[in-house]
């Protein structure tokens, strides 16, 4: 007589809809535990970096990324062009207006406490544990330096990448992880030997 509500009783339709809830919730906390940042000025090196940083203020300086003259023309003291390319984009954006920086950052973290989410939840296929592991990472005192100062966004940059290759690795069927692990392996001897014969 009246129709079956199907959508309850799908496992599958109420993980992915957990899921959902589960990411919003990271979203809302990474933003609420990081909020105060945005009034914050620039702090540390983000001065010497981003304000006094001509470089990143002209597209045309673009190129100097992947030239010898970058460290002269950037003041950077190492080569990292991605972090320098965000900072680029900041600009573009945000001029030197310092709370534009500080939600790049926020965005970022945000991003690595969700793909962390992901990745755990892959891993030990729980999904209260996956949460609470990126309810901690998103909120542990260890990760304030590298969001709060824009200088470090290299610290969220890097781990971005890592926890993504990471995630992808562990999506790799089995057969292809043996076929990788076992090219890592002769790729880790080759160094050896190199190095060895120097």
């Amino acid at each position: 007589m009246y129709p079956k509500i199907t959508h309850l009783s799908n496992p599958a339709k109420r993980l992915q809809g957990e899921t959902i809830f589960a990411v919003l919730g990271l979203i809302i906390l990474s933003f609420a535990a990081y909020l105060n940042a945005l009034s914050n000025t620039f702090v540390f090196d983000d001065v010497y970096v981003i304000s006094g940083n001509y470089f990143i203020r002209d597209w045309k300086n673009f190129w100097g990324l992947f030239t010898s003259k970058y460290f002269a023309a950037s003041g950077e003291l190492s080569y990292r062009p991605v972090v320098t390319l965000s900072y680029f984009v900041d600009y573009s954006l945000w001029h030197l207006n310092p709370m534009g920086y500080h939600l790049t950052n926020i965005v970022l973290h945000t991003l690595n406490s969700t793909i962390l989410f992901f990745l755990v939840q892959r891993m030990v296929r729980n999904m209260p544990l996956a949460f609470l592991a990126s309810l901690f990472f998103i909120c542990h005192p260890v990760l304030s330096e590298a969001v709060n100062a824009v200088s470090y966004r290299e610290d969220l940059l890097s781990a971005a990448f890592f926890i993504t290759a990471f995630l992808l690795y562990v999506k790799l069927p089995a057969s292809n992880k043996f076929m990788y692990r076992t090219e890592m392996l002769h790729s880790v001897q080759h160094d050896s030997v190199c190095h060895s014969e120097r």
